[in-house]
């Protein structure tokens, strides 16, 4: 995982205006939640992007550390979108049914 210096991120403008130390690390705090999910789209827009792609992102989402205070939703989300992926590769390419069937619901 990269990790990047919000300080980089964030403009030294916008950074002056956050005077409060608390409001500061709740922005970073913040910023680390979200990036595992930028990545993950920004690497799902390409036009080359297949279905394991998508459950590759997945899973990484449920193992980034950052996103722990959210498991449960992330799981759910998670749950939901396998669920869908199991109904749209059935008896179809064998490739992502296989890859998908540890994780497939009934």
């Amino acid at each position: 995982m990269m990790l990047i210096d919000l300080h980089s991120v964030i403009d030294a403008h916008t950074l002056k205006l956050i005077n409060s130390v608390g409001l500061l690390n709740e922005a970073k705090s913040l910023h680390a939640q979200l990036q595992p999910a930028a990545n993950a789209l920004d690497r799902l827009q390409s036009d080359n992007a297949m279905i394991a792609d998508a459950c590759e992102e997945w899973l990484s989402l449920l193992r980034a550390d950052a996103l722990n205070p959210h498991l449960t939703t992330v799981m759910k989300r998670f749950k939901e979108v396998i669920a869908d992926l199991c109904a749209f590769t059935a008896g179809s390419d064998p490739f992502p049914a296989s890859l998908l069937s540890s994780t497939c619901v009934d």
